[in-house]
């Protein structure tokens, strides 16, 4: 049974934030924002390194501080491939598939198009993609 033993760093977190939120440079992850733990609410995590279209982003267990989310995210809008949740113990308890509803219409056919048919950036902040799910 996979288990994780990672734990959110809540004394950097408390002694290094800002207003809310704590935001910081790391060399392998790229740019990081963190905030939440407020009012007993869970710990939230987005890193994304520059230029790249996506992220990684987790979430942690207020009480424990022990990962309970963490997936892959479109920057710009949606989650995307697997995501795994973890309960307080650390301990696997669900799996998903974010990209499953789009296997007729998978990202690389998205990106594709975007770039090749309609010549957008898809860095620039006025292009949007949404993912719907009917």
């Amino acid at each position: 049974m996979e288990r994780t033993t990672e734990r959110f760093d809540t004394s950097t977190y408390y002694m290094e934030r800002q207003g809310h939120e704590y935001q910081f440079e790391h060399y392998l992850r790229g740019k990081v924002r963190q905030f939440g733990g407020d009012n007993g609410s869970n710990y939230i995590e987005y890193a994304r390194k520059d230029n790249s279209l996506f992220g990684t982003c987790k979430e942690y267990y207020n009480k424990t501080g022990t990962l309970k989310l963490v997936g892959k995210y479109y920057y710009n809008r949606f989650n995307a491939g697997i995501w795994k949740e973890y309960d307080e113990n650390g301990y696997l308890i669900d799996e998903y598939d974010q990209d499953a509803p789009y296997k007729n219409y998978p990202w690389e056919k998205v990106e594709k198009f975007v770039k090749e048919e309609l010549k957008l950036d898809l860095f620039d902040k006025n292009v949007s993609i949404r993912r719907i799910c009917k």
